[in-house]
């Protein structure tokens, strides 16, 4: 996975069979999933489950490979890859030109990841364009919007800013946000907005419970057990009335709403 770009057919395949195996597949037969396996691929922090994504994974392994190229000048890779591809330019301007092979292909694959992850760290300047690449203390973009920079606000910046130490960890976050970007979704399923979720994800997570127990209370709160006001969202030909009260039988209402 830190050599190759694995096809993305083979990456879905592989969440598919672990997406089954959660949910309680055996053998061939099918179980229902009651969220999407990109939701369960976020961080628990984010009221998901922590569950990695072997796409955005294998694009982080291969943005490790991107970056040692990029600082490793003198290495025998960088200088077989220049003479092929980028003979007349820098690495960062390298394109995928004409018939690459399946290595340039994988390390290119990874440019739009590592160009939103990371930015410059400012030496003698000579090969930043102030303009286009990202360099300045601003979260919103890193760029040059205009000619009034503080002076003391990039002095104290320069300052403080440590040398950029790349990490799998931080390149899978990146990776994953960069795919959800590329195909955004609309979310569905939950009992909360996404704030109050976050914050009950976390005060859950750190309880001192069994994890089973956990999991119950996460699924509790997303609104994704088996009530019968979620079997009909599912297609499923049933009434949804609680049988003691006659409401909406839902997480919510089954756990606390009900009298």
């Amino acid at each position: 996975m830190s050599c190759f770009k694995l096809p993305d057919s083979l990456c879905k395949e592989l969440n598919l069979m672990m997406s089954n195996f959660w949910w309680g597949q055996k053998d061939k037969e099918r179980k229902m999933a009651w969220i999407a396996w990109d939701k369960l691929c976020t961080p628990k922090e984010e009221s998901g489950m922590g569950f990695r994504d072997l796409r955005a994974f294998n694009l982080a392994l291969l943005a490790k490979q991107r970056g040692r190229i990029q600082q490793n000048t003198n290495s025998l890779f960088h200088k077989v890859l220049k003479a092929k591809y980028f003979a007349d330019r820098t690495f960062k301007e390298a394109q995928l030109g004409r018939r690459p092979s399946y290595i340039w292909r994988s390390i290119m694959a990874t440019k739009g990841i590592m160009e939103v992850g990371s930015r410059w760290i400012i030496g003698n300047g000579e090969q930043v364009d102030i303009w286009t690449d990202k360099w300045l203390p601003t979260p919103d973009s890193f760029k040059l919007a205009n000619l009034r920079v503080p002076l003391e606000l990039l002095a104290s910046w320069i300052k403080k800013q440590g040398l950029g130490m790349f990490s799998v960890k931080s390149a899978y976050k990146v990776a994953q946000k960069w795919l959800k970007n590329r195909n955004v979704k609309a979310v569905a399923g939950g009992t909360f907005d996404n704030s109050q979720m976050q914050a009950l994800s976390k005060l859950i997570w750190k309880l001192n419970c069994p994890n089973k127990i956990k999991q119950f209370m996460w699924r509790s709160c997303r609104n994704i057990l088996p009530t019968k006001y979620r079997l009909k969202s599912r297609g499923i030909t049933i009434e949804d009335c609680c049988d003691q009260c006659g409401l909406s039988e839902t997480s919510g209402h089954i756990l606390w709403g009900c009298q």
